[in-house]
C-alpha cells in the first residue's frame, strides 16, 4: 500500500505540474503550439535522460518467452486475479477511485470554464489543486495502511470525495472557496 501510495502521489504530482504549466503556457502564448511542443519535448528528453540512471536488475523470469498472442497472458492473469477475492475487491476499489478522481479532474476544468468563466491560469489552478488533494489522499491512505490493505478505506475515500463535491455543487461557492474545497 505504501509503494502504491507513492506511485499515485508522484503520478498526481505530474498531473498537477502538467495542468499548471499547460494553463500558464496557454495564457502566456495565446494558444500557440510551439511553446507547448517545446515543453513536451523538453519533458520527454529529461525523462529519457533520467531513465538512463535507473539501475538495471536481473529479469525475474528469464525462461519466460514472449507470446505473439497477448490474450493468452491476459487470460492467465485474469484467472489469477479471479482466484483471490481480496485482489478482485482491491482492483475494483482502485479502478472506481481512479475513475472518480479522473472525473473530478475533468469536472474541475469544466467548472472553471463554464461556471466561473475563469481564464486558463485559474482553470489550471483548479485542476492542480484537485490533483494535489487526490495525491495527498493517496499518501495519507498509504501511510494509514501500514502494510495491509483495509478495504474499509475505499468507502471512506468515496464518502470524503462525495462530501467535497456536494459542498461545491450545493454551496454555489465562489472560485476561491471551490479552490479550497
Amino acid at each position: 500500500p505504501r509503494a502504491n501510495a507513492s506511485l499515485e502521489l508522484t503520478r498526481y504530482a505530474a498531473v498537477i505540474a502538467g495542468s499548471a504549466v499547460g494553463g500558464f503556457l496557454l495564457a502566456a502564448h495565446g494558444g500557440g503550439m510551439a511553446p507547448m511542443c517545446a515543453v513536451l519535448l523538453g519533458s520527454a528528453a529529461t525523462s529519457t535522460l533520467a531513465s538512463l540512471g535507473v539501475r538495471r536488475l536481473p529479469s525475474a523470469r528469464r525462461a519466460r518467452s514472449l507470446h505473439l498472442n497477448p490474450w493468452r497472458d491476459i487470460r492467465g492473469q485474469l484467472k489469477r486475479v479471479a482466484a483471490s477475492r481480496s485482489l478482485v475487491l482491491a482492483i475494483a476499489g482502485m479502478t472506481m477511485f481512479e475513475g472518480l478522481a479522473t472525473l473530478m479532474l475533468l469536472d474541475a476544468l469544466l467548472l472553471g470554464k463554464v461556471v466561473f468563466e475563469a481564464d486558463d491560469i485559474e482553470i489550471s489552478l483548479l485542476a492542480a489543486t484537485a490533483g494535489l488533494g487526490i495525491g495527498a489522499g493517496c499518501a495519507l491512505a498509504g501511510r494509514a495502511c501500514r502494510g495491509g490493505v483495509p478495504l474499509a478505506f475505499v468507502p471512506r475515500a468515496f464518502a470524503g470525495i462525495g462530501v467535497v463535491l456536494l459542498v461545491i455543487a450545493l454551496g454555489r461557492l465562489s472560485y476561491g472557496a471551490t479552490l479550497a474545497c
